[in-house]
């Protein structure tokens, strides 16, 4: 039997660097969360994509990958997945008065 993997990536962008969580759930058991650091860069983005692949990782349907909009800063990692057939959501997130709001969210498959 084959097992039922969904990987979800959350990712906190800013101009030098990018940080990445990883959370994979296998025949719905939560496995432990993996972060890792990349630069904001092509090499950077080389080095995700074979930090993903480690951890079998497919950008398929079964992955949801959710990125903070920052401007500008986040249009490298978000091209590299919108790309891939993942679900994509792009937020920004703004804190009013103490409370988290989400005024925005793009999603795309």
């Amino acid at each position: 039997m084959k097992a039922n993997s969904k990987f979800f990536i959350g990712i906190d962008v800013s101009k030098p660097f990018f940080d990445a969580s990883l959370m994979a759930v296998t025949d719905h058991q939560k496995r432990g969360i993996e972060t890792a650091r990349f630069d904001n860069t092509l090499e950077g983005l080389k080095a995700f994509g074979k930090w993903l692949k480690s951890f079998k990782v497919a950008m398929d349907p079964n992955t949801l990958v959710v990125i903070e909009n920052t401007g500008i800063y986040h249009r490298l990692i978000w091209s590299f997945c919108n790309k891939k057939a993942c679900l994509c959501i792009l937020v920004m997130l703004l804190i009013s008065n103490g409370a988290l709001v989400l005024p925005e969210a793009k999603m795309t498959r």
